[in-house]
């Protein structure tokens, strides 16, 4: 494959999906949900579901969303989904109604198993968990929180693995915890790096830790410099690391690395279901790229570049950008979602996968 690929608009602007590792497809690939913001300074909006071979739009709750990551929506099921909103975690139909509600987050769920997984800085609000530092498993039906791992664990598996020498513990936390496909197993990203800003000079630590639903068998995967994500099948965890625009690959149960694929430059790395190609966004003077790199074959196709305008008054996380690409896969690797910056607002589109 070569060239751009055509895309075709999901939702009005402006708007986005959740992250580069949420389909925002319902399992049935009949509906999609996203955020439509109200406008500037996109700080508020709705989220909506709505059908993708149609028109018909529901409108579920008005509420605060971010630039990065909206309402961290997505599908619990094909026939509810699940978001975060008024310092709970919402659960709704198709038709709008809010059925569940209750204190906590979610940054990944296992739609199988109806079982979440967050960190304890994901909590919003002034109900908290039962351990800050933690990682927790929410088994939606029964309400119920386990804990999974916490610092201290977590320091333990990285002591004698990489050079902790001068590192303050106090300074170390968790994020981004994601389950892998069979929901038998998680990992975790253990790093000291959001406190950089409070303490220039500070020596960064970035490293995976994996262990299975019940937080026992915890091992450490290996440092790494971003976006981390489970291979459709299981077999492996990838993230950009190495030089420059490498994505490398661990066996989850232990062992050194190996160089997957090499992109011109990085961004969120996501693999179609298959294995077939990877996906990266990038950002170039102000330019937003997205490639695909076809395994089969070797080679790296440009398959979408658009404006990434930069605005003062865009102050959260991307700071001045109105969005990231976050380029996804749907369930059955037939088409990509992505933001893309149109007229000066983000806007979700969708494409034909052109693999």
């Amino acid at each position: 494959m070569s060239g751009h690929l055509p895309f075709q608009t999901v939702a009005e602007a402006p708007s986005i999906h959740t992250y580069f590792d949420v389909v925002p497809e319902s399992p049935d690939g009949k509906q999609i949900v996203y955020f439509r913001f109200d406008g500037k300074p996109l700080t508020q909006g709705t989220i909506c579901i709505r059908e993708r071979q149609g028109d018909r739009v529901t409108e579920v709750l008005h509420c605060p969303g971010s630039t990065h990551g909206a309402a961290q929506q997505g599908w619990l099921d094909s026939e509810h989904i699940y978001f975060t909103a008024n310092e709970q975690v919402q659960i709704a139909t198709l038709s709008g109604e809010i059925v569940q509600s209750f204190p906590g987050a979610i940054d990944t769920i296992h739609q199988q198993t109806r079982r979440g997984l967050a960190p304890s800085k994901n909590w919003r609000g002034d109900i908290r968990p039962p351990k800050e530092k933690a990682c927790f498993r929410i088994d939606i039906d029964e309400g119920s929180l386990h804990e999974l791992l916490d610092v201290e664990r977590a320091w333990e598996l990285c002591q004698g693995r990489i050079d902790l020498e001068g590192v303050d513990k106090s300074l170390m936390n968790f994020k981004h915890t994601k389950w892998s496909p069979d929901g038998k197993q998680w990992f975790v990203v253990f790093t000291n790096e959001e406190s950089r800003k409070a303490h220039p000079g500070l020596k960064t630590v970035k490293v995976l830790i994996a262990a299975n639903d019940q937080g026992e068998d915890a091992r450490f995967i290996g440092a790494f410099h971003h976006h981390p994500n489970w291979s459709p099948d299981g077999k492996m965890i990838f993230a950009f690391s190495g030089l420059h625009g490498e994505v490398h690959a661990w066996d989850p149960r232990g062992g050194g690395p190996r160089v997957l694929c090499t992109f011109p430059d990085e961004g969120h790395p996501s693999l179609h279901p298959q294995g077939t190609v990877m996906l990266t966004d990038a950002y170039v003077n102000d330019e937003t790229l997205v490639y695909g790199y076809d395994f089969p074959s070797g080679r790296v196709s440009e398959i979408s570049r658009s404006p990434d305008p930069k605005f003062d008054w865009q102050t959260s996380h991307p700071p001045r950008q109105l969005c990231h690409a976050h380029p996804v896969w749907s369930h059955d690797g037939q088409r990509i979602y992505m933001n893309r910056v149109v007229e000066n607002l983000p806007q979700l589109v969708v494409m034909e996968s052109g693999f």
